[in-house]
C-alpha cells in the first residue's frame, strides 16, 4: 500500500472518530439540561380550603411562576366541574356546606369540585365542620410538619381533637392528596365514633363499615379505598356528617364510654335544623293574598322565617325542603332551600359559590 493510501485512510479515520465525539458530547449536554430542568419542579399549593388569615404563608412556599405555569397547563384536560353540574346532590350540599362557612372556595368564588384535597385542607374542613373557631399553638408533634407551615397551628388543633393521627411514622404528608378511606376516618373521629370504629374492625374497615352505616357519610359520595378525594365528594361527605347523629365521650362505666345525647351535628355546632314545608308566600308575590310579606321574610306552612337567598321565587306553591338556623333570639334564618319534588334545584351555580350565599 503506497504512503499516499496510508495517508488518506488515517485522515478518513481520525474525522470519524471526531465527529462521533461531538455528537456524544452533544447528547451528554442535552441530559444535562433536561435533569436540570426537572430539579426546578415543585409543587404548588391549593388555596382553596386554607383559611384566608393563613393564605399568605401557603402562597409563599408555592412554586416560580414559570413552573405554576406548566401545571395549569396539563390541568387544562379536566372538566373543571361539569360532571357535577347536573348533580343534585351536590348542588344541594354546596349549597348547605358554603352557607355555613365550611367549604370557602377560590379567590375567584370558583370551587373545582374535581380538584383534589390535601390532608391539611381536609384537617381545616373538619375543624370547620365543627364549627371550631380558635386553633392550638404548633408543638411539632411530626416530623415533616414545621411552624411555618400554613396548616400548623390546624394540624396540632386536629391531633388534639382526636381527628388525625398521622401515618404512623412520625409524618402528617400534610400537603399530600387526602384519600378516600382518610377522608372518612377523619369525620368519624370528629363525630365521636372513633371507638366504635376500632372495635369494628379498626383502620380502614372499621372506619368505612361505621361511616357508611352508622353515619351514612357515604350517601351518594363516590370513591374507593386508596383513591384521592375530589373536592366534590368531600363536600357530600361532611353534608352527610352535617346531618348524622354527633357525640361525645362524658365518662367512662365499666371500661364503656358514656356519651352525650346525641343530636345531628348541624344542630349540636351550627343550631341548623332541616324541614320541609310549603312556600306560600315571598317579599315579591303570595299564592293566599295579593300582598307579598315584607323583606327579607318568607312563610312555609303559615310560619315567618327570615331568608335573603336568591331566585327562590320559583319555588313559590311548592314543596321545599330547608335548613335554617335557629337562635331563639329572633326569627329562624333560612340558609339554603331546594325542591323537594323536583329532581334540579334552580339556586345554585355549581361553580361559582357567590351565587348562591346570603345577601348575594
Amino acid at each position: 500500500m503506497s504512503k499516499k493510501l496510508k495517508s488518506l485512510i488515517c485522515s478518513i479515520i481520525a474525522g470519524m472518530m471526531l465527529t462521533t465525539s461531538c455528537g456524544l458530547s452533544a447528547l451528554a449536554a442535552d441530559d444535562t439540561t433536561s435533569a436540570d430542568a426537572e430539579s426546578t419542579v415543585t409543587e404548588t399549593t391549593d388555596t382553596a380550603d386554607i383559611p384566608d388569615d393563613e393564605k399568605d404563608a401557603a402562597e409563599a412556599t408555592e412554586a416560580p411562576a414559570a413552573t405554576e405555569a406548566a401545571e395549569e397547563t396539563t390541568e387544562t384536560t379536566e372538566t373543571d366541574g361539569a360532571s357535577y353540574a347536573d348533580d343534585t346532590y351536590y348542588n344541594n350540599a354546596l349549597q348547605v356546606c358554603s352557607a355555613l362557612g365550611i367549604i370557602t372556595g377560590y379567590d375567584d368564588g370558583s370551587i373545582k369540585p374535581e380538584s383534589t384535597v390535601t390532608r391539611a385542607e381536609m384537617a381545616a374542613i373538619v375543624l370547620r365542620m365543627l364549627n371550631l373557631t380558635s386553633v392550638s399553638t404548633y408543638q411539632n408533634v411530626f416530623s415533616d410538619v414545621t411552624s411555618e407551615h400554613w396548616a400548623a397551628d390546624t394540624i396540632q388543633t386536629a391531633v388534639e381533637q382526636g381527628i388525625v393521627d398521622g401515618m404512623g411514622d412520625g409524618t402528617f404528608v400534610p400537603d399530600g392528596q387526602v384519600k378516600y378511606e382518610q377522608v372518612i376516618k377523619m369525620i368519624v373521629c370528629a363525630m365521636g365514633y372513633q371507638i366504635d370504629a376500632d372495635r369494628a374492625g379498626g383502620y380502614p374497615t372499621g372506619y368505612l363499615t361505621v361511616g357508611g352505616t352508622t353515619l351514612e357519610l357515604l350517601k351518594s359520595v363516590s370513591g374507593a379505598t386508596g383513591e384521592d378525594m375530589p373536592r366534590g365528594e368531600v363536600i357530600k361527605a361532611v353534608y352527610n356528617a352535617m346531618q348524622a347523629p354527633y357525640r361525645t365521650i362524658t365518662d367512662f362505666s365499666n371500661g364503656n364510654p358514656v356519651y352525650s345525647a346525641d343530636d345531628t351535628l348541624g344542630v349540636e355546632k351550627f343550631n341548623m335544623y332541616e324541614e320541609t314545608g310549603t312556600l306560600t308566600a315571598t317579599p315579591t308575590t303570595s299564592t293566599t293574598a295579593s300582598v307579598a310579606t315584607k323583606e327579607d321574610i318568607v312563610v312555609i306552612d303559615g310560619v315567618q322565617y327570615k331568608c335573603t337567598l336568591a331566585n327562590i321565587d320559583g319555588f313559590l306553591g311548592t314543596s321545599v325542603k330547608f335548613y335554617y338556623i335557629d337562635s331563639k333570639s329572633d326569627d329562624p334564618e333560612i340558609i339554603a332551600m331546594f325542591s323537594a319534588g323536583k329532581t334540579t334545584d334552580i339556586t345554585v351555580d355549581a361553580e361559582n359559590i357567590y351565587s348562591m350565599t346570603l345577601g348575594t
